[in-house]
């Protein structure tokens, strides 16, 4: 199966979800796409959000998930602000049965209170932040038949975890 999130904000909220957690395997697509609308939840404000699963039989699963831009405003006034976020992940059976677990993320931009970090994109990198807590970017994490590719995850003691452009596949 695939599932993407769009963004996950505190109580497990998503605002888009494609083929959600234990439905059956199909091909969907979902998107919040409206640039002079942002999404507002709580701290959190996000521009043009989607999902998307590929359901391919035997030739296995694949989920995508973007964000355009977010930016999170943390209660000590820490800013972060990231732009075209986006995360795939997919799975599929060897000739002999054994997974194969597949996933890749991308964070194009990225500030903390206006100075701009430099990413990785070949490996997870994790950031601290000024307040304490840290910002997690191009999060891989696989078990012997699912793999979860997140763009960004910041993870705040007493604020909360924020994850946007997750995908899930298995």
């Amino acid at each position: 199966t695939a599932d993407p999130n769009g963004v996950q904000v505190f109580f497990n909220m998503e605002p888009t979800v494609a083929n959600a957690q234990n439905d059956p395997c199909v091909s969907e697509d979902n998107s919040l796409v409206a640039p002079l609308n942002p999404l507002v939840i709580g701290p959190v404000t996000l521009r043009a959000l989607y999902t998307q699963t590929n359901a391919n039989g035997a030739a296995g699963s694949e989920a995508r998930s973007g964000v355009a831009d977010v930016v999170i405003t943390l209660p000590d006034g820490t800013v972060v602000h990231a732009a075209a976020l986006t995360s795939q992940a997919s799975a599929s059976c060897n000739a002999n049965g054994t997974p194969n677990l597949a996933g890749s993320s991308n964070v194009l931009l990225l500030e903390i209170n206006g100075t701009t970090q430099v990413v990785n994109v070949d490996q997870q990198q994790a950031i601290p932040l000024p307040g304490g807590g840290q910002l997690v970017i191009n999060q891989q994490q696989t078990s012997a038949n699912e793999v979860t590719q997140r763009a960004l995850r910041l993870e705040v003691p007493g604020f909360g975890t924020v994850t946007v452009a997750e995908s899930r596949a298995d």
